[in-house]
């Protein structure tokens, strides 16, 4: 092969390994913040594996794609809240915005957050994140002519520019793509008959997870992980974004691997506390917990091996036809012909 493309290899290769280490990062990250916020090992374990054995972010981080850096620098601002470092998460949060822009929302949510529990330092830390965006910023219009990424003008044309968002069925898309980001597919009953138990399973541990956080005392930490997926599912749908990019979901999946735990955990708490209850009452609440939790554990499997077969025909197809293709085009094209592809 030529120099240019042993070099192009290389760089790939590099890329998809930071990718994986970022993902590796992430879990940790999530492990240490859950357990500095007192819960337990087996917690804190469960957790970051529910989340890292997810078909989704397995394929995310073996993509070399910006993703893992977006989960990780979000884990990193969770275990800095949760330390109450809140400088070293607003800097954080700052970084994730200049590594994506959706980042924004979090580093929203985390700013609101650290200003409302210590309001006397609200200018400094608002002055810490503009100062660490700002060379970025200027960097960006200077040279690219626009602070907005050019991939979001150009998603944008390919969105759902054309619904009007009042429609109950553009409403009822976006939900079927966003429940995607509890890691299961969005259509359940073409996936397999186990996808819809475990959809609803994981619905409802993690609305479980919600309102465990919201009814104890407030941690900042814990409120960020509830407050982020809902509010990036109504920004997604006023911002009408494509629905054809999975790994926009895998940033709520993190959040949503952490409140089905968490609702799990609170789950066998109440069974636990109410032990006082009929032998029939507390073995019932056990069996309706373990079954939900079982559905998860079952479809994760089986969900692997779906997405593997799905990941074996796209690989197939790009070294198929997109390589016949490229390989026709080097041998019939003058050197300095300009091509132009689907991908951004």
């Amino acid at each position: 092969p030529p120099p240019r493309l042993l070099r192009r290899q290389r760089q790939m290769c590099i890329r998809d390994r930071l990718s994986v280490l970022f993902g590796q990062l992430a879990g940790l990250l999530t492990f240490a913040a859950l357990r500095r916020l007192g819960f337990s090992a087996a917690i804190c374990v469960s957790a970051a594996a529910l989340f890292l054995f997810q078909p989704d972010v397995v394929v995310a981080a073996a993509g070399g794609m910006e993703t893992m850096l977006v989960v990780a620098l979000m884990a990193g601002s969770f275990f800095a809240l949760s330390a109450r470092r809140n400088a070293a998460a607003v800097l954080l949060c700052a970084l994730l915005v200049i590594a994506r822009i959706d980042g924004i929302l979090w580093a929203s949510i985390v700013l609101l957050l650290v200003c409302w529990e210590r309001p006397g330092s609200t200018h400094r830390y608002l002055l810490l994140f503009c100062a660490a965006v700002a060379p970025w910023a200027v960097f960006a219009q200077l040279y690219f002519g626009s602070v907005l990424p050019h991939s979001v003008i150009a998603k944008s044309a390919i969105g759902s520019a054309g619904e009007p968002l009042d429609e109950l069925e553009t409403l009822a898309a976006h939900m079927r793509w966003f429940i995607g980001a509890a890691g299961f597919c969005t259509e359940p009953l073409k996936r397999g008959s186990d996808s819809l138990i475990a959809l609803a399973a994981t619905l409802l541990l993690a609305l479980a997870g919600i309102v465990t956080i919201v009814r104890k005392p407030v941690r900042p930490a814990l409120l960020a992980i509830a407050l982020f997926p809902p509010l990036l599912c109504v920004a997604y749908y006023l911002g009408r974004t494509p629905r054809i990019f999975p790994w926009y979901l895998v940033p709520p999946l993190w959040c949503v691997s952490i409140l089905i735990v968490i609702g799990a955990a609170n789950g066998w708490a109440v069974v636990r506390d109410r032990s006082h209850l009929r032998p029939i009452r507390r073995f019932a609440l056990g069996v309706c917990i373990g079954s939900l939790l079982l559905a998860l554990l079952l479809h994760l499997p089986s969900a692997g091996l779906r997405e593997l077969a799905h990941q074996e025909r796209m690989q197939r197809y790009e070294e198929g036809l997109r390589r016949e293709v490229g390989e026709w085009l080097a041998a019939n094209t003058p050197e300095d012909a300009t091509v132009a592809t689907e991908a951004i």
